[in-house]
């Protein structure tokens, strides 16, 4: 293949731009740094340089730290520009974006009480822990608040907490500690969990499965419960909401020993589950009036991350099967209808597959990193790299970006070609234009310094060990404390366009961003021993049967909280109760949703399954014969793993063609960066030339990639990319009555090549190789090509799996060559044809080629 060296693309790389680096001792509003720009960023990543990168993380986070507590604590956050508290709206109970994650419980504290753990600080970890004990007796707070925040911040705080302050295994046990983080955890845990409990509204329901459907209200009264919450405040939940509470929820059950947290947020997500599409992709929204969901719309970003994100962290910490399969087949449906040719992820129809957005968001930055936990290391390269050229733009990750060109394109019509990047709209110079293009490209223009970003640059670094991703930490950390110090702590964008701050530090800030970034500096840290997860706001969870050996908490301790007090309980008048409602009351809640569940558990089988054999039939009452594939049946939990497991067993054909069963090895380079020696590495930048743009106050800064110093640390000798792709991709989703039973896809493991039964529901994607032009891999197609090829259609992907150099093939009887309707897809006896046209490397599969026939 014939390849364009690297270093001759001087003008596109802009390597002969460099930086001033000042040899003076960094200051900025009180901060004072104690070492110099050439100290901290020369790009050698030896251990004494990372040394230095951690302990510059490990100061800015104290330098955020310290302002909160001086300035913010003990309300919620602080005010980076200003120097004041950041409180709930108490004038608007509506202000949900102000008041979802503030219940004046000083957030900022609790959430980040774990990153002087990751820090190695033991003193700093005890000293807050007191603070804690001496402010907080429970949690009973006149504050309306998001179940889901609270849960991911607060309550995994107090756990992870509590799992260092008893464990000796990991260095921070507190001495004399009477397990009070545990009864916190345990009375947050209540009030949460009594957001599932609406016995009044399932009774509006005569279908089973909806009235005993197991969901939570997206909000509560820590102190007052949810009988007397705006309407508005309860309605619009997403599915992020109800299926991420199963890693605290499960964990406190275990440590506190009372199952109904573990049993109702695990039947939750079943329940979930059961709602999905025939192409197994879980909408995003969720009405909790109806109890169905609200659109037909998935992704990985916003409202569902999480939903993936802890079935497969659920199955690592707890050992379990189900939620292990719920993974795979999400994944591997997100795989199939979500991923593009590029790697992105695109939002899509859960019914046919369809993109239905033209943008993504920044929270979809986390999947790569969850990817690397699930063993995929391609497609999480892929997926970082999308993010990577975000930052490279905009030295941030806006929180939309409109990857597709649907605003910008009409305004180069006039050109009767495609774009080239230098392209002017008419009327426009070249700085007008790009100022358009940026404007156009950016859906959501602030960046408050999430996380998710490094989050999966410090699990692809645990991978892979490439420099490229301590390039990326070292200039996050530039950045941080040039461009987003502020005052007092950091400032994240509020437009990235326009350069402008943002007068708000959200607690992610110091319990994720720099928590993330510190441990991809520390190469040496053990943290992530054994089963430990990460929740999705970094909060370390580990379990296994010897922490209860630790726990200085008795057995029965905790149940005695649930002991009601009549002389405690409201005794209301009729008026009270007209004027107000029913009061709240705690434990009765509880005790009452704990039996509710209890009776109810069993009356509806959680799961649905759809049967994936091609060939199964079923009898009609009437004797006829009719075809069950594809059809549901709601089962039992152990059913549905045993139906799983036994799905489509053959020793000659395979099922895992996406090989999820299996971790990728890493390939490592030694002295360099195995992304220059990625032909792809640039494919996003030309393909998406018009929508990936650098404001103006950026134009002149070079891709961090190709900063000097580091370029010439770890160039190597095999630095090529790619020839810019001209052919024509396309995709085509088959479905002849427009059901979409998704058929099997086997690897024959004799022969390492794909089969197919059936095209029935099948994603394909083809390359039409045309001569003269360059392919997707990075060829001058010739007659010579197409011929290699056998044919002039060439399949490069098939249900999210890349397989431009495998062969598939398609069994003669599919139902589709049969079917008069259908009439661009057909076979020729050897190949398949597509309008007409031969697809090279998709053979029919004859029972002549298949073998001997069968004279039985």
């Amino acid at each position: 293949m014939l390849l364009i060296k690297l270093l001759c693309l001087i003008g596109y790389i802009q390597i002969c731009v460099t930086k001033s680096i000042e040899n003076t001792y960094f200051e900025k509003y009180t901060y004072k740094s104690n070492f110099t720009d050439d100290e901290l960023f020369q790009s050698t990543y030896t251990r004494k340089h990372l040394d230095l990168l951690k302990s510059e993380t490990r100061n800015l986070f104290t330098y955020a730290w310290n302002k909160y507590m001086e300035f913010g604590f003990p309300y919620d956050e602080v005010k980076p520009l200003s120097c004041e508290p950041y409180k709930r709206d108490l004038k608007d109970p509506l202000n949900t974006v102000q008041n979802d994650a503030l219940g004046n419980f000083s957030i900022t504290f609790f959430d980040a009480l774990d990153t002087w753990i990751i820090m190695g600080d033991v003193d700093k970890f005890h000293e807050n822990v007191k603070i804690i004990e001496k402010m907080y007796l429970d949690f009973a707070i006149d504050s309306t608040i998001q179940v889901f925040e609270t849960n991911i911040r607060l309550l995994g705080s107090l756990l992870t907490s509590h799992l260092y302050a008893i464990d000796p295994r990991r260095g921070f046990q507190i001495p004399n500690y009477n397990g009070f983080l545990l009864k916190l955890a345990y009375d947050l845990g209540k009030r949460l969990i009594v957001s599932f409990y609406h016995p009044e509204e399932d009774e509006w329901f005569d279908d089973d499965f909806r009235k005993y459907f197991t969901f939570n209200y997206p909000r509560i009264n820590l102190q007052n419960g949810h009988r007397n919450l705006m309407s508005k405040l309860k309605q619009n939940q997403c599915t992020s909401g109800i299926t991420s509470l199963t890693l605290e929820f499960t964990l406190l059950s275990r440590l506190s020993n009372d199952t109904i947290f573990e049993k109702i947020s695990r039947r939750a997500v079943l329940d979930m589950w059961s709602q999905r599409s025939k192409l197994d992709l879980l909408p995003m929204s969720f009405d909790t009036s109806t109890r169905q969901n609200t659109d037909s719309t998935t992704g990985i970003g916003a409202s569902i991350d999480s939903f993936y994100e802890y079935a497969l962290k659920y199955a690592v910490l707890f050992n379990d099967d189900t939620f292990l399969q719920i993974w795979k087949d999400s994944y591997k449906a997100l795989l199939t209808h979500s991923q593009n040719a590029f790697g992105i992820f695109t939002n899509v129809n859960v019914e046919n597959g369809m993109a239905v957005t033209e943008w993504i968001d920044s929270l979809g930055a986390f999947f790569p990193g969850l990817q690397v936990l699930a063993g995929d290391l391609k497609n999480s390269i892929k997926l970082h790299r999308v993010y990577f050229k975000l930052w490279n733009n905009y030295q941030a990750i806006p929180e939309r970006w409109n990857f597709m060109p649907f605003r910008s394109e009409s305004h180069f019509s006039y050109l009767n070609r495609e774009y080239r990047d230098g392209d002017v709209i008419e009327g426009l110079d070249l700085d007008s234009t790009n100022e358009v293009l940026v404007k156009n490209s950016v859906g959501l223009e602030w960046y408050p310094l999430r996380p998710e970003f490094i989050e999966s640059t410090y699990h692809l670094y645990r991978a892979t060990k490439d420099p490229l991703l301590l390039r990326i930490g070292e200039e996050f950390l530039e950045k941080l404390r040039s461009r987003y110090i502020a005052p007092c702590g950091f400032s994240g964008s509020l437009d990235i366009i326009r350069d402008v701050r943002q007068n708000r530090q959200e607690s992610f800030v110091l319990s994720e961003t720099l928590k993330y970034l510190y441990l991809l500096f520390d190469t040496e840290n053990d943290i992530q021993i054994g089963n430990t997860i990460f929740t999705t706001e970094a909060h370390p969870f580990w379990y296994d049967n010897r922490l209860h050996s630790f726990n200085t908490l008795d057995a029965f301790e905790l149940e005695k909280m649930n002991e009601l007090n009549i002389d405690d309980m409201p005794n209301q008048s009729f008026l009270d109760k007209f004027i107000h409602g029913e009061r709240f009351e705690l434990n009765k809640d509880f005790l009452a949703l704990r039996q509710y569940f209890t009776e109810n558990l069993e009356k509806v089988d959680p799961l649905i399954y759809r049967i994936a054999d091609i060939n199964a039939f079923e009898l009609e009452e009437n004797g006829e014969k009719v075809r069950s594939f594809g059809k549901s049946i709601r089962v039992t939990e152990d059913e549905y793993i045993h139906l799983k497991k036994n799905e489509l067993k053959s020793s000659v054909l395979n099922p895992d063609y996406l090989k999820l069963d299996y971790c990728q090895v890493p390939s490592r380079n030694t002295f360099g960066s195995k992304y220059f020696e990625d032909t792809e590495f640039y494919k996003l930048d030309w393909k998406y030339a018009m929508t990936l743009r650098k404001p103006m106050y950026l134009l002149d800064k070079p891709s961090l990639e190709l900063d000097p110093i580091f370029y010439n640390n770890v160039q190597g000798n095999n630095m090529f990319c790619s020839r810019e792709q001209h052919t024509v991709e396309w995709e085509a989703l088959i479905s002849i009555d427009n059901s979409f039973p998704v058929a099997p896809i086997y690897i024959l493991q004799q022969y390492d090549i794909l089969f197919i039964k059936d095209l029935e529901g099948l994603r394909l994607q083809f390359e039409n190789l045309q001569t003269g032009l360059v392919d997707s891999k990075g060829e001058i197609v010739t007659n010579d090509t197409i011929a290699a090829n056998g044919g002039r259609i060439r399949l490069t992907k098939i249900n999210g799996l890349d397989v431009s150099d495998t062969i598939v093939m398609v069994n003669a009887g599919s139902r589709i060559f049969h079917d008069e309707s259908i009439e661009n897809i057909k076979s020729n006896g050897q190949n398949l044809l597509v309008n007409n046209d031969v697809v090279g490397n998709m053979r029919i599969l004859t029972p002549t080629t298949a073998g001997p026939k069968n004279h039985d």
